[in-house]
């Protein structure tokens, strides 16, 4: 592919944060231009160190850091992405046939928020501008009880049809042990139709608590006031071994 492993390093890091490969690019260019004036430094000194030893030296003339910019560091958000995407191809089949044989015995973790969704995105206009959320498809990933990605697709923000899609490619790997298996979401009741009617009334939608202390907390303002806030509603939902209260 020719792209050195440092910039798929942060091409990655730029495609996974919320500004996106805008930052990147501009990252990568300054980079490069300090590398070339440090070059330029070293090829002065050595032009001086010649003329001393000879007088008839002819001095070259290398290029300029703009000259050298506009040659060398040809670079766009766009082509960034084009590049990342095509390496993640790479592992993209290894990565679906993991996911078919993992299994969902206990408990489906699906999250909706923009903050976790956001920093994957592409946008219909190809600018890689942020136009609107609405129009944004965004990086959706199901997680079973231990953490492990069991789906993942493109969708717009809180799309069902998409979400059903989903669930529905999904569902053969949804093996419940003892006890039923819950669905937990940040927007449960967004989804509760959506999970009875693909599961047939087997699984059950519950509330992410994460996301209920997140909610309360961020109402808040003050930065230490709110951390106390936040501990002081963790304690009464969890235990000391980090297990959920009953809530009665």
């Amino acid at each position: 592919m020719g792209v050195s492993k440092a910039l798929m390093e942060l091409a990655h890091i730029g495609m996974l944060s919320a500004n996106g490969l805008s930052r990147t690019v501009d990252s990568v260019h300054r980079r490069r231009e300090q590398r070339y004036y440090k070059l330029y430094s070293l090829f002065g000194y050595q032009d001086n160190h010649n003329l001393l030893r000879n007088q008839n030296f002819i001095v070259p003339t290398p290029p300029t850091v703009p000259q050298y910019s506009e040659k060398r560091c040809k670079l766009s958000p766009r082509m960034l992405r084009e590049v990342w995407l095509q390496s993640t191809d790479i592992c993209s089949a290894l990565c679906e046939r993991v996911m078919v044989e993992l299994q969902v015995t206990k408990a489906l973790q699906i999250d909706h928020s923009v903050k976790f969704c956001k920093r994957l995105k592409l946008w219909n206009g190809g600018t890689e501008k942020r136009e609107s959320i609405k129009d944004a498809k965004m990086l959706l990933l199901m997680q079973n009880q231990m953490g492990q990605i069991v789906g993942r697709r493109l969708a717009r923000l809180e799309n069902n049809d998409e979400m059903r899609d989903l669930l529905l490619h999904i569902k053969s790997s949804v093996k419940p042990g003892e006890s039923s298996t819950s669905v937990v979401s940040d927007k449960a009741s967004a989804i509760h139709n959506v999970v009875h009617d693909v599961f047939e009334g087997t699984a059950a939608t519950k509330q992410d608590p994460f996301h209920v202390m997140q909610r309360f907390s961020e109402k808040v303002k003050h930065k230490g006031k709110r951390k106390t806030f936040y501990k002081l509603i963790q304690g009464e939902i969890y235990s000391v071994d980090g297990q959920l209260r009953n809530p009665e």
